[in-house]
């Protein structure tokens, strides 16, 4: 799981690949507002799951009418060439019963981050690939709607037709802006994402998959936000002005509410409160702030009473939601025995992906180690960008830790001996992807 923090006001996006957890989060489209515009107000007061609960009348939470997912693919072309490319048999199979709909425009005519936000919405990109973002000439803009929105279809659709486009221009090397996720990612990292979701059969676990929150930080504390729920008929969700170090340990829990809020609109039950854990949660119609996904959006809200000195403040309040949490990020990936078979078997091909990856230039080399603080051990995700014989790793962290706060927060360097490896990938830049038995596992779960 990545989380990284909002600074400056900047538009920012950091795409991640489905781990252990099966979020990417992502932060995105955030800004810093003036201390007028927000006010925090003092935490005087602590609150936790033994706080005596509020009774909430159960009410009816509205939800999109439709499903909806969209991409805006990024490449210099002639028009001639992507009119036939449009018309070919393949496209228009996947353009069939309307579901998907694709429209070329100008590169100019559609709207993108800011310039000044690429180096964060595009942080996987090299700069010369930033660059590109600018002075491509043609957009195709790929967008779909299903009335059936429970079954993400919508994004299963929407991310189908933009990887035949991508694949039918592989050598243009486009670039693709996920409209939903904020995020702009090379046409490997979208083929990449594209086949993980063929792969996933069920919904939910869909869902999980592809789940991506925005978080930002201003004087009123931290605000949590879910991306792409529209794409499953779903309202959005927030956690607001939680305490900035709670919030790695609070995107589990709007995570868990997001997959709780699935099921009971599924179950044709889409009403509040919901019971996450031993945590009764209210939802509450949150206005609309600016970058908010064009979607309605539910503010968590546990169900605990204010103090006798006054109100609950809302950093304290948003702690109370940190008794929901029921994953545990720090303890060893899995103990399931498939599991921890393509573990040992990841370990035994270690070598040989090593060998791989330093005779494919271009390939990103990722591997998952245990990290450790006094007794304290998580297990994380990180690149590989040097290796010492025999297995020293030298590379960025690719997720943001719950505990180890000595590490820092996600793409910091750090250095792991990787004699404890639970299992490693090998992602190409024409979108292959080698490896990752256990995430495969894990995301079936």
């Amino acid at each position: 799981m990545c989380l990284v923090r909002c600074k400056s006001g900047r538009a920012v996006g950091l795409p991640t690949y489905a781990y252990a957890l099966g979020i990417a989060l992502a932060l995105s489209a955030c800004r810093r507002e003036s201390p007028g515009e927000r006010q925090r107000e003092p935490e005087a007061q602590t609150v936790d799951a033994s706080a005596v609960a509020v009774a909430i009348a159960p009410h009816v939470l509205a939800q999109p009418a439709t499903g909806r997912s969209s991409f805006i693919v990024l490449l210099d072309a002639p028009d001639a060439a992507l009119e036939t490319t449009l018309a070919s048999a393949a496209i228009q199979k996947l353009r069939a019963g309307s579901v998907v709909q694709v429209e070329r425009r100008a590169a100019a005519d559609v709207s993108l981050p800011r310039p000044e936000a690429l180096a964060t919405v595009a942080a996987t990109l090299a700069e010369v690939d930033r660059a590109r973002v600018r002075t491509a000439k043609q957009a195709l803009l790929v967008d779909a709607t299903v009335p059936n929105p429970s079954s993400g279809r919508a994004l299963r659709a929407a991310l189908a037709m933009t990887a035949a486009l991508v694949q039918a221009w592989l050598k243009a090397a486009p670039l693709v802006y996920d409209v939903d996720a904020r995020r702009i990612v090379s046409a490997g990292e979208l083929l990449r994402r594209a086949r993980e979701t063929e792969a996933l059969t069920d919904p939910a676990a869909l869902l999980h998959a592809q789940l991506f929150l925005h978080r930002y930080d201003d004087a009123a504390g931290t605000r949590l936000l879910t991306l792409n729920l529209h794409a499953f008929g779903l309202a959005d969700l927030a956690i607001e002005g939680a305490d900035p170090a709670d919030a790695a340990a609070l995107a589990p829990v709007l995570a868990q509410a997001a997959l709780a809020l699935y099921r009971a609109v599924v179950e044709g039950n889409a009403t509040a409160p919901l019971h996450l854990g031993d945590v009764v949660v209210d939802l509450v119609r949150a206005p609309r702030q600016d970058d908010d996904p064009d979607n309605m959006v539910y503010r968590l809200v546990p169900a605990v009473a204010d103090a006798a000195s006054g109100p609950i403040a809302p950093a304290a309040r948003a702690h109370a939601l940190l008794a929901v949490a029921t994953v545990d990020e720090a303890r060893p990936v899995s103990d399931d025995p498939a599991v921890l078979a393509a573990s040992s078997r990841a370990r035994a091909s270690f070598a040989r992906a090593v060998r791989s990856w330093r005779a494919s230039p271009g390939t990103t080399f990722e591997v998952e180690v245990p990290f450790r603080e006094g007794a304290a051990t998580e297990w994380m995700w990180m690149t590989v960008d040097t290796l010492d014989e025999p297995t020293h790793l030298r590379g960025r962290l690719l997720n943001e830790p719950a505990l180890l706060e000595g590490l820092g927060a996600a793409f910091s360097p750090v250095e792991n001996d990787g004699t404890e490896l639970f299992d490693w990938m090998l992602l190409s830049p024409d979108g292959g992807v080698e490896g990752g038995e256990t995430l495969r596992l894990l995301q079936k779960r």
